[in-house]
Parts: structure tokens; C-alpha cells; sequence
């Protein structure tokens, strides 16, 4: 999973994921928890046992969400 703030993030995937190259390329943010981040901005789901559940589950909050289609694991 991916979460931005206004400038830091918490990135809990593996560092073999094509995001993760390309993820502050210049390390000028820092990889925080979650609990560090003062502010979400962004949540980039990467893998789920189960896509639809959490789709399901996000539309009862008040979020945009997107998805990609041909990206599902």
C-alpha cells in the first residue's frame, strides 16, 4: 500500500513493485507509518484478496475513488 501526505508517504510494499522505483526517484520525502503522517492525501491500494469487498467498502465513505482496471492482482 501507498499513502501520501502533503509530502512524506508510508509505503508498505515490496521493493521489487514497478511504484516503488519510482517512488521519490530524488529522496527528498521520507517513508513514514501511518501513524506518523499528519494528513492523507492519497491511498494506492496495490494488491487485495479481495478487490470488489473494498470497493464495496470505500463507496460507503465519501471518497473518489479510481481504479485500474487491467491492474488487479
Amino acid at each position: 500500500m501507498l499513502i501520501d501526505s502533503a509530502w512524506d508517504y508510508c509505503y508498505t510494499g515490496s521493493d521489487e513493485h514497478p511504484i516503488r522505483r519510482n517512488l521519490d526517484p530524488a529522496g527528498s520525502a521520507r517513508n513514514l507509518t501511518i501513524d506518523e503522517l499528519s494528513l492523507i492525501v492519497k491511498i494506492v491500494v496495490l494488491q487485495s484478496k479481495s478487490f470488489e469487498q473494498l470497493s464495496a467498502e470505500l463507496a460507503q465513505w465519501p471518497l473518489v475513488v479510481s481504479t485500474h482496471g487491467n491492474e488487479r492482482f
